[in-house]
């Protein structure tokens, strides 16, 4: 677990909550849920609170989760508050990225909700590395 605290972070189960992006470069989510369609909500906080939508237009990447090839999937062209990732054989597992450079002037978190599934977050690019236990919370 060398890499842990510093070159990256894990929350393990973010969906819902709020990752904050001070001091790192962006944050992965990877959405998983069976045979369903799954809507993720994007919203932006400062410092936990203080949410507004967050308008992305994220590409991303679509598997079945079972260690299939990844296939891109092209942003739609129009920023919004949600993704919807499909239902279809090979998207049951997404990966998508958020940068703290899209996150409007001011706010330092996103918060990320599917309407069902698992979501976990990496955290990437630490600026300050630090040892794993000292590592920032992430907010309810």
């Amino acid at each position: 677990m060398k890499a842990l605290g510093r070159t990256f972070n894990v929350v393990a189960v973010a969906g819902g909550v709020a990752i904050s992006l001070r001091g790192a470069s962006g944050v992965s989510f990877v959405g998983k849920e069976d045979t369903h369609a799954t809507v993720y909500t994007f919203t932006q906080t400062l410092a936990g609170a203080g949410a507004a939508p967050l308008l992305l237009d994220p590409d991303y990447y679509a598997s079945d989760g079972d260690g299939a090839v990844w296939t891109h999937v092209a942003a739609a062209g129009t920023p919004a508050a949600t993704l919807t990732k499909g239902a279809g054989a090979g998207e049951d597992c997404i990966v998508f990225y958020v940068g703290a450079n899209e996150l409007t002037e001011g706010y330092d978190g996103v918060v990320c909700t599917p309407d069902g599934g698992t979501l976990v977050a990496i955290i990437h690019d630490l600026v300050v590395q630090r040892d794993p236990v000292n590592l920032e919370a992430a907010a309810d």
